[in-house]
C-alpha cells in the first residue's frame, strides 16, 4: 500500500448556489443598465425644456445616482466574476483529488503486482532448491515394521 493518502473527501461546495447568485447578480445588472437606457431620452428631453436652481440640483442629483448606479454595476460584475472563479477553483480542486486517488490506486495495483511478482519467484527459487537437495536417481524406500 502506498505509504500516502490522497484526500478522499469530495470538494464541499454549492454549485447551485453559486450558479443561483451569478443569476441573480446578472438579473439585477440587466435591471440597472436598463434603468439607465429607460431614462436617458426622457432626461434628455427634460434637460431641454427645464433650467433653474431645481435643474441644477436635478442634475447633481441624477449624476450622483448614475455613479451609483454605474458602481453596483461594477459590481456586480466583479461578484460575478469572484463566483465563476470559485467556480472554476472548485472544479479544479476535484479534479486534482480525482487525480490523486487514481493515482493511488495505480501504485497500489504496481505494489500488489511487485508482490506477487516476488511471491512467484521466491516459490520458484525454493521449489528449485528443493528439486536441488534431493538426488536425482535414488529411491526412498520405507520399511514399516512387521
Amino acid at each position: 500500500m502506498p505509504a500516502w493518502q490522497p484526500n478522499w473527501t469530495d470538494v464541499a461546495f454549492d454549485y447551485y448556489g453559486a450558479e443561483d447568485a451569478i443569476a441573480r447578480a446578472r438579473q439585477c445588472r440587466r435591471v440597472l443598465e436598463d434603468r439607465d437606457s429607460a431614462f436617458a431620452g426622457p432626461l434628455a428631453e427634460a434637460r431641454l425644456e427645464w433650467c433653474g436652481k431645481k435643474r441644477i440640483a436635478f442634475d447633481d442629483e441624477e449624476e450622483r445616482l448614475t455613479r451609483q448606479t454605474h458602481g453596483l454595476i461594477d459590481a456586480l460584475v466583479m461578484a460575478e466574476h469572484h463566483v465563476l472563479a470559485d467556480i472554476d477553483e472548485a472544479h479544479a480542486e476535484q479534479a486534482r483529488r480525482v487525480a490523486a486517488r487514481e493515482r493511488y490506486y495505480d501504485e497500489m495495483r504496481a505494489e500488489e503486482a511487485l508482490a506477487k511478482a516476488q511471491a512467484e519467484e521466491a516459490a520458484k527459487a525454493t521449489a528449485a532448491a528443493a528439486a536441488k537437495a534431493v538426488p536425482t536417481g535414488t529411491t526412498t524406500t520405507t520399511t514399516s515394521p512387521p
